[in-house]
């Protein structure tokens, strides 16, 4: 394919639109960057070249001169398939899936065995999962609108997605298909979010790694595939194109000029010549579905932030644009310009009873012109205007207006001795009060009072942090907590106060329970002046940079400074999403899920 043709990789801002906009459910299709750890020093599952490390340890101190030799030209895509194809010949499939399920646990908050019993436990343990930010993110968008999204189909092994749509309140119904089968081998219950694993799964199925076991034999899952195709748009996040059972049902929709498929695949790269390279086969696959239009690329798409945007999007498109309320109308125009003339009690008893009233062919007949010789009849007025059911409401007016007029006549009462508001006061000012004299007059280029400062560590914005420990406390107000002889919650802390909670409970927040002074590996709270709760700890300086810009973000939190963790930090409590414990290095260390800072 030429150059000219790569160079339609079209924007981050134009897929947003494009999906938002669509009328078409969507499926996704994600690959391994979803699981892996988005921070530094965070959970998640390893990448390809820590698998290739692990799979070289498992397979033994002998196998490691031909694992060397083996993957010493290959591609990091190439070598992971090598590696655990080597695995499987020097040890055997159980000792690939042993591999695959040490590295999932990597992605629990806290610290777990392959060899524990509890291992089915922890996929069911959704809180127990660390979510990237795209993973969580992606959940959080397929429930929040169910209507436009259908399945995700995904390559990993792990309970990451599942995990991050139970976390979000929906429900899932998994299939896990790790040799031939049909993508809804599962009924799913109404309302379900399907969540398709195409390769296998960590627990009770085998996982599929080399080209012999991605590429077999499977006709009632290509089947599915092609039927997915037809009925959703696939959107590619995440996924390099490996030769699997997407690629074949991908290549066999090329030969079909009659498949109307829509299969969006978002590119990390924005250089169109260097996706050319990289993902040469892929184009050879897809060939003449991108030459009609059914394969459309978009470059530099990041899809740790992709979700959010189009989370953020949808809800801008679904909120209905306020309508602007119509002009009032003066008080003046709904006064008739000229009111008839009252008629004076004389005259409405002059009148004498009220005339039949007028009938359809009396009003509609013209009136006939008068000539010499018949002069004009002349017409009664009370005759003409007023009906016997106007009568009594006349009289009514009549009444109400020489009322009025007799209290105009009435001497004003003098001013009171206090000074009026409207005295001062420009023309301008009292007109721009309209018609209600009793509202506020606002004075006149009046600037507004400065913000009232709110000693919160850890503000969207804030300039300058504290780098010590009692600088951090002054800066909060606290002090220490009174000492007792009777452990206490951190909620019980007076206003203005600090104390120590151990890492066995810290993870509880206001119900942790707090001393006056640190023992062992304990973490320190801090309880400002209006009732704000601050986690004090140790953090990278990436970290910190991150979190001062108020993103949702995932982080390592230390108890004390450390090689890699030297930056202080205080996170206050409502920004907290989730905490776990795990070691790091010999000591414990918190892994904190943080939502966006409040702006």
């Amino acid at each position: 394919m030429p150059v000219e043709a790569l160079e339609r990789l079209a924007s981050p801002n134009s897929l947003l639109n494009s999906l938002s906009n669509s009328d078409k459910k969507i499926a996704f299709l994600v690959g391994s960057p979803l699981s892996m750890p988005d921070t530094p020093g965070s959970p998640g599952v390893p990448g390809t070249a820590e698998m290739v490390r692990r799979a070289r340890a498992a397979a033994g101190a002998k196998a490691e001169a031909e694992f060397d030799a083996t993957l010493a030209t290959a591609d990091s895509t190439r070598q992971y398939q090598l590696a655990m194809q080597l695995l499987r010949s020097w040890r055997n499939q159980d000792a690939v899936n042993r591999v695959i399920r040490e590295a999932v646990l990597q992605a629990r908050l806290t610290a777990s065995s392959v060899d524990s019993t509890d291992v089915q436990r922890f996929d069911e343990d959704h809180h127990g999962w660390y979510l990237p930010a795209a993973t969580r993110d992606l959940g959080k968008l397929v429930v929040s609108f169910p209507e436009r999204f259908g399945p995700i189909l995904t390559t990993n092994f792990d309970p990451l997605i599942s995990a991050a749509i139970r976390q979000a309140g929906g429900r899932v119904s998994q299939v896990i298909l790790h040799a031939d089968g049909q993508l809804d081998a599962a009924r799913p219950e109404r309302g379900d979010h399907r969540v398709v694993h195409l390769h296998g799964y960590w627990t009770r199925s085998d996982t599929l790694h080399t080209p012999i076991q991605l590429t077999q034999d499977r006709p009632y899952l290509d089947a599915s595939l092609q039927s997915l195709l037809r009925e959703y748009i696939l959107v590619v996040v995440g996924y390099g194109g490996w030769d699997d059972i997407v690629m074949q049902a991908l290549a066999r929709c090329r030969h079909d000029t009659h498949a109307n498929v829509d299969i969006v695949w978002a590119f990390y790269e924005s250089d169109s010549a260097l996706v050319h390279v990289r993902y040469k086969s892929l184009f050879s696959s897809v060939g003449s579905i991108h030459g009609r239009g059914r394969f459309r690329g978009y470059g530099g798409i990041n899809c740790h932030t992709m979700f959010k945007d189009l989370h953020k999007e949808i809800e801008r498109l679904a909120t209905p644009t306020p309508i602007a309320p119509p002009p009032s109308v003066p008080r003046e125009v709904l006064v008739p310009v000229a009111a008839p003339p009252r008629p004076s009690p004389a005259d409405v008893v002059k009148a004498g009873p009220p005339a039949p009233p007028v009938t359809t062919a009396e009003r509609v007949a013209p009136p006939v012109a008068p000539t010499a010789s018949l002069p004009p009849t002349k017409v009664e007025p009370s005759r003409t205007r007023f009906g016997p059911r106007l009568l009594v409401p006349l009289l009514l007016v009549a009444v109400g207006f020489l009322y009025l007029r007799e209290s105009e006549s009435t001497p004003h009462r003098p001013e009171p001795t206090t000074p009026s508001p409207e005295r001062g006061r420009s023309q301008r000012q009292r007109e721009s009060r309209g018609s209600n004299p009793d509202l506020p007059i606002a004075p006149v280029a009046q600037q507004p009072a400065p913000p009232r400062a709110v000693p919160i560590s850890g503000l969207v914005g804030a300039s300058t942090h504290p780098s010590t420990i009692e600088g951090l406390r002054s800066k909060n107000q606290v002090s220490p907590i009174p000492r007792s002889n009777r452990p206490q919650r951190a909620n019980d802390m007076p206003e203005g106060s600090y104390g120590f909670a151990s890492t066995e409970t810290v993870y509880q927040l206001r119900s942790a329970t707090v001393v006056a002074s640190p023992t062992g590996e304990s973490f320190e709270l801090h309880r400002l002046r209006n009732d704000t709760f601050t986690l004090v700890g140790y953090v990278q300086p990436a970290s910190r940079t991150a979190f001062d810009q108020g993103r949702a973000m995932n982080l390592v939190l230390a108890p004390r400074p450390d090689s890699e963790r030297q930056q202080l930090l205080g996170v206050p409590f409502q920004r907290i999403s989730s905490l776990g414990l795990r070691s790091d290095g010999g000591s414990r260390v918190l892994l904190v899920s943080l939502s966006e800072a409040p702006r």
